[in-house]
């Protein structure tokens, strides 16, 4: 994977402003950041790419009489909450996403209470809203008292970009520089866009990396299908 500066001088190279007459470092770095929010937003919506930003939050314990939990930095789209009953269970259940009642619920403790009785892989009278301050969701109803419960969110995730000149993307396939560069040269030209996607030179030369790195989601997607088909 190329670090920052070789992704600014691969991308000044393409618009052919290798002297940096039109644009500084600082502007085409600054476009290669904002285009590879575009990128990971984009692969998101891929079918197989998605795949490649699948990621397991940490595990984290309830907290007494609290319903709000913030949500990881680096999220671009929450998944599912996960929720484990005891730490001598490696079973791991799906809370629902559901709205609170407005009447009638009340609290619990334990995680028999919880969680109710185990059925089918799933739980009944609990789950998970997003109607909460932006970077919460809402967990329901709280728990009085605490024991081994805990959490974590299953969600796609922003990789972080590069901090510095000689930094690099990390924890993802090689590709993903090739086509933020292409989606920044566009961006700096100005090309044309059609449904809010750039539509020229650099713009299909975009749309194709990207279809491409996409379809490495693929093999990641099948071995999480074969884990899923006998994890219990």
């Amino acid at each position: 994977m190329r670090t920052l500066t070789q992704m600014v001088a691969r991308t000044q190279r393409y618009l052919n402003d290798e002297d940096a007459q039109e644009w500084t470092d600082a502007e085409v770095a600054e476009a290669l950041e904002d285009a590879a929010d575009s990128f990971w937003t984009d692969l998101v919506g891929h079918g197989q790419g998605r795949e490649l930003l699948r990621k397991w939050g940490s595990e984290t314990s309830f907290v007494a009489e609290t319903e709000e939990y913030a949500l990881p930095a680096d999220l671009l789209e929450l998944e599912s909450v996960e929720v484990r009953w005891y730490t001598t269970d490696d079973r791991w259940d799906v809370l629902p996403k559901q709205a609170p009642p407005l009447t009638g619920w009340g609290v619990s403790s334990g995680a028999v209470a919880l969680f109710g009785t185990r059925g089918g892989g799933g739980v009944s009278g609990y789950g998970w809203y997003d109607d909460c301050a932006q970077g919460y969701i809402r967990i329901w109803p709280y728990l009085t008292s605490v024991s081994d419960e805990v959490f974590r969110f299953v969600y796609f995730h922003k990789p972080t970009f590069p901090a510095g000149d000689d930094d690099a993307f990390t924890g993802v396939p090689d590709g993903a520089d090739r086509c933020v560069e292409y989606l920044a040269a566009a961006l700096l030209g100005q090309e044309e866009l059609e449904n809010g996607k750039v539509v020229g030179v650099f713009g299909q030369r975009y749309e194709i990396a990207y279809r491409r790195y996409g379809a490495k989601g693929a093999k990641r997607l099948g071995v999480r299908r074969r884990v899923a088909r006998t994890r219990w």
